[in-house]
């Protein structure tokens, strides 16, 4: 019955421990006990959700830092590698460029070795050219002319172009040289140009101590003329005034700078390293047109050398003489000359003519005539080898101390009244075959 009425929910609790007789203290503690033990169950369990919650708040604070630290440990890591990436391919870079240079290296070098064994090749045919004779190591190129009428402006004869030369030294080509200017300045009053081209200087002194201080420069303005862009510019640059005593007159002079200027220009020839035709550099400038309107004659000393100087003369001149003491000695010189010179010539000059021997240093008429006389018949033996023959001229020229000092030609008194006579004697016979 108590249990039905319970059930049916028709009587409160309160109701139901009245009517059931329970002692309603107890039933209060019983409640209270159990209500403080909920309570107290959930304080405690509150307490322990809370330091859950915190160790758990605690765990994931820790987890993300942990997972910040790997997150930045991988970046750190991932930098690292891009950085090592990227110094792997500049190394890979460098390595391409230097692989790049290596080949630009080794093809330089491939190119190289082909100019030094073409310079190689040059060299040993210039050996072979140097233990040659000289007419070879001039004519071991091919000529390449100045003008294409070369031959005619030889032919013209104006300026006469006269070249003093011998392969022995000694003989008197610089006194020559000077009084063969004075006559034709003086006697004949002649423009005359005096080109010397002995290393030496020889006729540049002689005319320096002459001409006091109109030509006192010691240099070798000569080079000009040998130089790669020669031109007529070059020539009045060269030249120097002579002074009153020689007014119409000028001289192109020579120092000891000229023989190394002079071995290098060979060294570029045989190399062909200058681009021009080095043997006819004067003569692109003595054959131009406006020189025979300056010069009646030019003169030109030369070293009793087959230098570059002496080749240029030669491939520019008109006509040759060459002096020479008549003694048996003197024969070899002067055959050694005119077989190398008519050989360089024929191929290069063909129209170069030879005036002759003129006799230097002639010994008085009571002294060592026997020798003099077999130095003559040596030497005229030696010219009848030669086709056309070249002459001995009329005119032989004494050995006077006044004559090989200075120019005998402008000096007062009896040295002067001789030397005249003998250079005019000689001066009339080259007048004559040159026809001026």
């Amino acid at each position: 019955m108590e249990t039905h009425c319970f059930q049916s929910g028709g009587t409160s609790v309160f109701e139901w421990i009245v009517a059931s007789g329970a002692d309603l203290r107890s039933i209060l503690v019983a409640v209270g006990g159990s209500i403080a033990g909920a309570i107290v169950g959930a304080i405690i369990k509150g307490v322990f959700d809370r330091r859950l919650q915190k160790r758990l708040e605690k765990l994931v604070d820790e987890a993300r830092s942990d997972r910040k630290a790997a997150i930045r440990g991988r970046e750190d890591a991932l930098r690292e590698r891009e950085s090592a990436l990227g110094e792997l391919y500049q190394r890979e870079a460098q390595n391409r460029e230097a692989r790049r240079e290596l080949e630009d290296l080794q093809r330089a070098i491939a190119a190289k070795e082909i100019t030094v064994h073409s310079e190689k090749t040059k060299l040993d045919q210039l050996l072979t050219t140097l233990r040659g004779n000289e007419a070879g190591l001039w004519t071991s190129h091919k000529k390449s002319l100045p003008f294409t009428d070369y031959n005619a402006r030889i032919d013209r004869r104006k300026p006469a172009i006269i070249v003093v030369a011998n392969n022995k030294g000694g003989v008197g080509k610089t006194t020559v040289t000077g009084n063969l200017l004075a006559y034709f300045d003086r006697r004949l009053r002649k423009r005359v140009l005096v080109i010397d081209l002995d290393y030496q200087g020889s006729v540049s002194t002689m005319l320096r101590s002459e001409q006091g201080a109109a030509v006192q420069e010691r240099r070798s303005y000569v080079n000009e003329l040998l130089s790669r862009d020669s031109s007529l510019g070059s020539l009045w640059a060269a030249t120097r005034p002579l002074g009153e005593r020689l007014a119409r007159s000028a001289l192109a002079p020579a120092f000891y700078e000229l023989a190394q200027f002079e071995d290098r220009l060979l060294v570029e020839w045989l190399l062909q390293l200058g681009g021009d035709d080095v043997r006819y550099r004067l003569a692109r400038v003595l054959l131009h047109d406006a020189i025979h309107e300056k010069y009646d004659v030019i003169l030109i000393d030369v070293p009793p050398r087959m230098t570059t100087g002496t080749i240029n003369a030669l491939c520019a001149a008109t006509h040759v003489l060459i002096p020479a003491i008549f003694n048996p000695l003197a024969a070899e010189p002067v055959e050694n000359f005119l077989r190398t010179s008519k050989a360089l010539m024929n191929e290069l000059n063909p129209r170069l003519e030879f005036l002759g021997v003129v006799e230097t240093m002639s010994p008085r008429a009571n002294e060592g005539q026997d020798v003099r006389a077999d130095g003559r018949r040596v030497i005229a033996e030696a010219l009848q080898r030669f086709n056309p023959v070249v002459p001995i001229l009329d005119t032989h020229i004494p050995r006077r101390t006044s004559f090989a000092e200075g120019i005998g030609y402008l000096k007062d008194g009896k040295d002067g009244k001789d030397a005249r006579a003998v250079f005019d004697a000689l001066g009339a016979e080259i007048k004559g075959r040159i026809g001026l």
